[in-house]
């Protein structure tokens, strides 16, 4: 089991480095849907 959540924990953390870049270039609606992923994978 705590390999699944570290594992679910890796996926956040790169799918907030990936909305931060979208919202660096303006990407809202895309940087609005990573966020929403990490609220769910959380």
């Amino acid at each position: 089991m705590q390999s699944r959540v570290a594992y679910w924990l890796e996926l956040c953390d790169d799918d907030l480095l990936t909305a931060k870049a979208l919202l660096s270039a303006q990407r809202l609606l895309h940087m609005g849907y990573f966020c929403h992923m990490i609220a769910e994978k959380a």
